[in-house]
C-alpha cells in the first residue's frame, strides 16, 4: 500500500475520533504502508479465512478502491461511502456494490461541497481532521532570508499543474525562494528552473517544511481536480496565507484576499505572491486570519458533527 496521504490521513484522524466512542476497526484489501501500520492498527480483509467487516457500520473511505464480494456477506446494516476524490462512474459502480444491489441504502459524506454538488447525492460536507495542536505557527520573528513560497503533495506529475514549471521560474527569477516537498515528479511536466528546490516526498516533516515558508501556493492539473486539498488546511493552521487554483474544492476554505487568494491564471497567482512579498504586514495579518479560520474549521462544534454522524444508529 501507498505511504500515508489524504485518504490514509482522513482514515487515522476518523479512527483516532471515533475510538473513544465506539468498537473501530480498521480493514484492507492490501497489506498497510508501515507507516500506516504504525499509527494505527488495520486488519487484512481475507474472505476465504472469513476475515472482514461483519456488522455495525461500514465505512468506505474513497471510492477508487475496488470493493470485494464479501460485502454481500457482511450484516452491516448501515453503509457509508465518504467521497472524497472525483470518480464519479467508479461511485456508480462502489454504489451497487456496497449497497448489495440494492439491499442496503448507502449513505454519503463529502469532503467538500463541490464534490457533494457534482455527484448530485445527499449528504454531508464533512471536515478531515487536522490536528491543531501539531500544524502550528512558527514562533518568533521571521528569519532573514528570501521571500519563500511552496507546497507539499504526493511526488506524482498529476499533483502538480502543466504551467507549474514556467510560474516557479518567474518566481524565482524575481528572488522568491520556491521550495516543493513531493516535487521531484515536476519534472516529469517539462523543464523546471535548477534553483527551484525539489524534495522527494517526505523528505521533511510536513510542519517543520510549512513553517519554512511565508506563503503556500497549491494547484493541481485539470485531469485531477483536488476534491479537498488537506494540505491547505494544514497551511493554513501554520499561520500561512494560501494562494490556490480555482479548481475543486479546495478553494471553499479560502477567504478571498483574507486568509489568501484565489487565482485563475499565471498572471492572477504571480500578482498574488507579489502582493504578499511587498507587504509584510499583509502576509502575517492573512497568516494570521489563516489560522483564525483553521480554528473555526476544526472547532469542538464540528468535529463533535463528525463524530455524531458516525455513531447515528450505532
Amino acid at each position: 500500500m501507498r505511504a500515508p496521504a489524504g485518504s490514509e490521513w482522513r482514515t487515522v484522524e476518523l479512527y483516532r475520533l471515533l475510538r473513544p466512542h465506539a468498537d473501530v476497526q480498521v480493514w484492507s484489501a492490501r497489506a498497510p504502508h508501515a507507516r500506516l501500520a504504525a499509527l494505527v492498527p488495520v486488519q487484512r480483509i481475507e474472505p476465504w479465512r472469513l476475515r472482514y467487516p461483519r456488522d455495525g457500520t461500514l465505512v468506505f473511505i474513497g471510492a477508487y478502491h475496488r470493493v470485494g464480494r464479501w460485502v454481500h456477506l457482511s450484516r452491516a446494516r448501515r453503509r457509508i461511502v465518504l467521497y472524497n476524490t472525483y470518480h464519479p462512474t467508479l461511485l456508480e459502480r462502489r454504489i451497487r456494490r456496497i449497497g448489495s444491489f440494492g439491499r442496503y441504502p448507502v449513505e454519503f459524506a463529502f469532503a467538500s461541497r463541490w464534490l457533494q454538488e457534482a455527484s448530485g447525492r445527499a449528504g454531508p460536507v464533512q471536515i478531515s481532521i487536522v490536528d491543531l495542536r501539531r500544524f502550528t505557527p512558527r514562533e518568533g520573528p521571521r528569519p532573514e532570508r528570501p521571500f519563500t513560497v511552496g507546497r507539499l503533495s504526493r511526488d506524482l506529475p498529476e499533483k502538480h499543474h502543466p504551467g507549474d514549471p514556467a510560474l516557479y521560474g518567474q518566481l524565482v527569477r524575481e528572488g522568491v525562494r520556491v521550495r516543493i516537498l513531493g516535487g521531484t515528479s515536476l519534472r516529469a511536466l517539462g523543464p523546471v528552473d535548477e534553483r527551484v528546490e525539489l524534495l522527494p516526498e517526505g523528505a521533511e516533516d510536513a510542519v517543520a517544511f510549512l513553517r519554512s515558508l511565508d506563503c503556500f501556493v497549491y494547484r493541481t492539473g485539470d485531469a485531477w481536480p483536488e476534491a479537498h486539498g488537506r494540505v491547505v488546511q494544514e497551511a493554513m493552521a501554520c499561520g500561512l496565507p494560501v494562494v490556490c487554483g480555482h479548481a475543486g474544492g479546495m478553494r471553499e476554505y479560502i477567504e478571498q484576499g483574507r486568509t489568501g487568494f484565489v487565482f485563475r491564471d499565471d498572471a492572477e497567482a504571480l500578482a498574488s505572491v507579489r502582493q504578499l512579498r511587498g507587504d509584510g504586514e499583509l502576509t502575517a495579518r492573512m497568516g494570521a486570519a489563516a489560522r483564525q479560520a483553521a480554528e473555526r474549521i476544526f472547532s469542538p462544534e464540528a468535529i463533535r458533527g463528525v463524530i455524531e454522524f458516525y455513531l447515528r444508529g450505532g
